[in-house]
């Protein structure tokens, strides 16, 4: 009896080790976005952090820069940015616009500081939102350990809802909470175009 118990406790010790693991978010590494005419593209470097002691340091803070692809093949820097790295940007065709989309916010619940969805012109904030002001019903939301889920794109979607997250020729940026609420973006300012509830 003693030796079972030790079994399925060493076998529940592995299991919720294995269940923290894969519910940990992805290391944050250098990514690059291309607009989608593949005449411009962004690259996001994410923070370098050093352990000092106990404490870890930043010696780099993240950044970003736009370039566009010139006829001879020389790349212009169009402009940068600093202070955050994000998983999920999507650029305009010119490279004057940018999208952050914030995926997997840390807790169970929307909350105001967590990044819904922002909106950049030459690397200048315009407007954004948090996920408690764009999902309209908590209570749809899907928490993990660590995270939660508030796009409808992360969980079973409809057969006929695209769940890609696109910035369209006209810049205008959907997306589909998983409350059902879908919102149209004008990327150029960050205003809502429309909203369609369930």
């Amino acid at each position: 009896m003693k030796v079972i118990l030790r079994v399925n406790v060493i076998l529940g010790l592995i299991l919720c080790c294995q269940a923290g693991w894969a519910d940990s978010e992805a290391p944050a590494e250098p990514i690059v976005t291309v607009s989608e005419n593949r005449r411009c593209f962004f690259k996001m470097i994410p923070a370098k952090r050093v352990r000092r002691g106990r404490r870890l340091q930043t010696v780099r803070e993240a950044f970003g820069a736009a370039y566009r692809v010139e006829d001879d093949g020389q790349l212009t820097e169009l402009w940068k940015t600093s202070g955050w790295y994000n998983f999920e940007v999507l650029l305009s065709n010119d490279g004057k616009y940018l999208v952050r989309v914030g995926s997997h916010p840390a807790g169970s619940r929307p909350e105001a500081k967590d990044l819904g969805v922002a909106f950049y012109k030459n690397g200048q904030l315009l407007k954004s939102y948090s996920t408690a002001e764009l999902v309209k019903d908590p209570r749809k939301v899907m928490a993990t350990a660590s995270h939660y889920m508030w796009l409808a794109r992360d969980v079973a979607a409809e057969p006929d809802f695209d769940s890609e997250l696109r910035l369209e020729w006209e810049n205008v940026f959907r997306l589909k909470t998983i409350d059902g609420v879908a919102y149209e973006f004008d990327a150029t300012t960050g205003q809502i175009k429309g909203t369609r509830k369930p």
